[in-house]
């Protein structure tokens, strides 16, 4: 069963937390190979964001979940899931 359409990046966060540590980098490039477009913005084009848009959302739904508890940043630079 196909998985259903983000509208955030908050869950392909979890999800890729879920198999370990990364940088906001790293999460860039592999929201880059899955083709992950969005913006925050619905009204937007989202086949052509305004540049840098969807990094910017992607940083705004890590704090997000920083806030939240769920993801916390790590002293080597690293994002990785909150334990509790």
């Amino acid at each position: 069963m196909a998985r259903p359409a983000d509208t955030n990046f908050q869950p392909f966060i979890i999800r890729t937390l879920n198999r370990g540590n990364f940088t906001t980098e790293e999460l860039y490039s592999i929201a880059r190979t899955r083709n992950l477009m969005l913006t925050r913005n619905r009204r937007k084009d989202s086949t052509r964001p305004s540049q840098f848009a969807w990094q910017h959302q992607l940083r705004r739904d890590q704090h997000t979940l920083a806030a939240r508890g769920r993801i916390a940043r790590n002293m080597d630079g690293t994002w990785g899931l909150a334990y509790l």
